[in-house]
C-alpha cells in the first residue's frame, strides 16, 4: 500500500501564517523608507501565495517537483522581505521555518532553518541592535521549530492510525467472507455434491430411480435445513446461549449420541458457538463414517474462562480423520485463539477435543 502524503495547509495553519505575516509587515513598513517598504509588501505577498494556495495546491500533486518548487519561491521571497524591512519585519520568517520543518526531513529543515536565523540576523543593519536581537530571534526560531515538530509528528502519527484502520477493516472483511464461505462450503456443500452424485445416478439407470428421487429431495430439505441454521449461528447479535445449545442437541440426537453438559451455561458469540457446532458435526461425522462407531459421547463442559468441546467415540480409533475436515476446524478454532486436540482415546476409540476462550 502506497503511503499518503500528509496535508498541513488547513485553516488552522492558515491563519497562524496570517497572524504573523501580516504583523511583520506592518512593522517593517512603519520603520523602513517608502521604497523599501514597497519592496517588503510585494516580497511578503508573494511569499504568502506561495505558501497558502501554493503549497495547498502542490500537496495535491504526485512526487515532490511542486512542492520542492513553492518551498524554494517561499524561502527567496521571504529572505527578500527580510532584508527589505533591515531586520524589522522578522515575524515573516517564522511561517517560512514552520514550513520547512512540516515539509521536508529534519536534518533539512534545520539547516534552512538556521540559514534563515541567519539573514533575518544579517538584515539588522545595526551592530548593537543585532547583538540585542540574536538571543530573541533565536529563541522565537527554536520556538518555532519544536512546535512544528510535534505537529508533524501527530499529523504522521494520525496518517498512520489512519492507514492502519483501513488495512483492519479490510482484512476483518475478508476474514468474514472466508469465514462465511468457509462455513457454507461446509454445511451445504456437502448435500449439493450428494444430491448430485444421486441424480447422475438416476439419469444413468432405471434401478432405484423413485428411491434416488426421494434420497435426493431429503438431502436437499436436509441442506435447507442447514443453510438456515448456518445463517441463524452466523448473526453476531446480542450473545445468548440458546440457538447453540437447541442446535447442538438437535445434532447430536440426530447422530444417535449422547450429550453431557457440565459447568454453569454461559451465553457464547455467534463465532464461538458456530465453531463448536461445527467441531461437534465433524465429529460426529467422521465417528459414523469412518469409524464405524456403535456409541458416540459428546461433552461440553463450561469452564470458568472457555468452553470444552469432546466428541468421543469407541470405533475404530485413528480413521483417517486427519483430512480436510479437521483441517477446517483446526482453522477455525485458531482464528478464536483455541485449541484441537484429536486422537486414540485411553480404551480406545478417538477423542476430537476442542477448547476455545469466551
Amino acid at each position: 500500500m502506497t503511503r499518503a502524503r500528509p496535508t498541513f495547509i488547513q485553516p488552522a495553519s492558515i491563519v497562524a501564517i496570517l497572524a504573523t505575516t501580516i504583523p511583520g509587515v506592518l512593522q517593517a513598513c512603519s520603520t523602513v523608507s517608502a521604497p523599501r517598504a514597497l519592496v517588503v509588501v510585494v516580497s511578503a505577498a508573494v511569499a504568502t501565495a506561495l505558501a497558502i494556495p501554493g503549497l495547498a495546491w502542490a500537496e495535491k500533486r504526485e512526487g515532490n517537483t511542486a512542492l520542492q518548487v513553492a518551498l524554494a519561491g517561499y524561502f527567496v521571497a521571504t529572505t527578500v522581505a527580510l532584508f527589505a524591512s533591515q531586520g524589522f519585519g522578522f515575524l515573516v520568517a517564522m511561517p517560512v521555518v514552520s514550513v520547512l520543518v512540516l515539509y521536508l526531513p529534519l536534518s533539512r529543515a534545520i539547516v534552512f532553518a538556521v540559514a534563515m536565523l541567519a539573514f533575518a540576523l544579517a538584515a539588522i543593519e545595526n551592530p548593537d541592535a543585532r547583538s540585542h536581537s540574536a538571543l530573541g530571534i533565536g529563541s522565537a526560531f527554536a520556538f518555532v521549530v519544536v512546535f512544528s515538530l510535534i505537529a508533524r509528528r501527530e499529523r504522521f502519527a494520525r496518517l498512520e492510525i489512519e492507514r492502519l484502520s483501513a488495512e483492519l477493516e479490510t482484512l476483518a472483511a475478508t476474514r468474514e467472507r472466508n469465514r462465511i464461505a468457509r462455513e457454507f462450503h461446509d454445511s451445504v456443500g456437502h448435500y449439493l455434491t450428494v444430491a448430485n452424485v444421486q441424480l447422475e445416478a438416476a439419469r444413468a439407470t432405471q434401478l432405484d430411480r423413485e428411491a434416488r428421487i426421494e434420497r435426493v429431495q431429503g438431502l436437499l430439505k436436509d441442506g435447507l435445513t442447514e443453510l438456515r441454521r448456518s445463517v441463524s449461528m452466523l448473526r453476531d447479535t446480542l450473545p445468548t446461549a440458546q440457538p447453540f445449545a437447541q442446535a447442538l442437541e438437535a445434532l447430536v440426537n440426530g447422530s444417535s449420541g449422547t450429550l453431557q453438559i457440565t459447568g454453569e451455561k454461559r451465553p457464547l458469540s455467534g463465532a464461538v458457538g458456530f465453531t463448536l457446532y461445527r467441531a461437534a458435526q465433524e465429529g460426529l461425522t467422521n465417528a459414523q463414517r469412518h469409524a464405524r462407531a456403535r456409541r458416540i459421547d459428546v461433552k461440553l463442559d463450561y469452564r470458568s474462562d472457555s468452553v470444552r468441546l469432546e466428541v468421543c467415540d469407541d470405533g475404530q480409533g485413528t480413521h483417517g480423520a486427519t483430512g480436510n475436515g479437521l483441517a477446517g476446524v483446526r482453522e477455525r478454532v485458531e482464528l478464536l485463539g483455541g485449541t484441537v486436540t484429536h486422537g486414540a482415546g485411553p480404551t480406545g476409540g478417538f477423542v476430537l477435543s476442542v477448547e476455545v476462550p469466551m
